[in-house]
């Protein structure tokens, strides 16, 4: 898998399994917290629509991001994929 030079949707399947396996272990936080956290699989030149469609894949509805608060505002698109990949405490 990892030797092949495009490991297509296997590799691409594992990375929503891993994160969505770590987000039931509470990675992400619980509650309050985990409201604030977009978790997604981002990856190079990706579409509005496909980035919002891995954000609802991988994010609760009531965590998920809305057409609304990011379509049509390259600018709250492009912060929202900044925070998405990195998490402080």
């Amino acid at each position: 898998m990892w030797g092949s030079p495009r490991p297509g949707r296997p590799l691409h399947e594992a990375c929503f399994a891993a994160l969505s396996q770590l987000d039931r272990e509470g990675v992400f936080g619980q509650g309050a917290e985990r409201d604030r956290v977009i978790v997604n699989v981002v990856y190079g030149d990706m579409s509005d629509e496909r980035w919002l469609a891995h954000a609802e894949r991988l994010n609760p509805k009531a965590r998920s991001p809305r057409r609304s608060r990011i379509s049509g505002s390259t600018s709250t698109l492009a912060r929202s994929r900044a925070g998405a990949g990195a998490r402080t405490r």
